[in-house]
């Protein structure tokens, strides 16, 4: 990524989210999204500021939904980092870890029944 496109992706966070610093968000995105493609950080930085529970635009990090595919394939996985994880089940996701939900439903066979299309439980 190049520095205008660092400038201009921090600037439109910081007009969507006035509290995030301009600078601080110059320094976040070149410290640990120089990396991304443009237009995939453009989306997630859009997505994780207009989320009421972001905080702080680390969040992005924590929430694998503001990083859509935009070109229809599967997008490559890698493993999480050592902040990432899930305390429990290291080499999962914290957040989304599939241990902790086969933990928390174990042996119910009539689950899948209940679930919607959108991954949410419905009442018995």
């Amino acid at each position: 990524m190049t520095p205008d496109e660092t400038a201009r992706l921090a600037a439109a966070a910081h007009a969507l989210r006035p509290d995030w610093p301009l600078t601080s968000l110059r320094t976040f995105i070149t410290d640990r999204y120089l990396h991304e493609p443009a237009h995939r950080l453009a989306v997630a930085l859009v997505l994780c500021a207009l989320d009421p529970t972001s905080q702080t635009p680390a969040r992005l990090a924590e929430n694998r939904a503001y990083w859509p595919t935009l070109d229809g394939r599967q997008e490559r996985h890698r493993p999480p980092r050592a902040g990432e994880q899930c305390p429990t089940h290291p080499g999962y996701w914290a957040g989304n870890c599939g241990a902790c939900r086969v933990d928390r439903y174990g042996d119910d066979p009539d689950r899948g029944e209940r679930m919607t299309s959108t991954g949410q439980e419905t009442s018995r």
